[in-house]
């Protein structure tokens, strides 16, 4: 079944983006280390990413998402999983 989060509008997108990085990584069933050493960053480069206090790369969140079974498509949409 195809997952879809949505971001949310410009003024809050920067907000909702960290809390679905975390969620679709636990709906994956996957540890902070795990997506850590699968993008080849450290762990808490994923634990801020996923607090909001350091942003990923467009390409680092591309990654991340795939590493947990999502994409990012250009419409600001997160889809996928399993």
């Amino acid at each position: 079944m195809l997952q879809t989060m949505t971001l949310a509008a410009a003024s809050g997108a920067a907000r909702a983006i960290p809390g679905q990085l975390a969620a679709a990584r636990k709906s994956a069933g996957l540890t902070q280390d795990q997506v850590a050493a699968a993008l080849g960053v450290a762990r808490e480069t994923v634990s801020r990413w996923e607090r909001g206090t350091v942003s990923p790369t467009l390409a680092e969140a591309a990654c991340w998402a795939a590493a947990v079974g999502y994409r990012i498509d250009v419409t600001g949409r997160v889809t996928g999983g399993a």
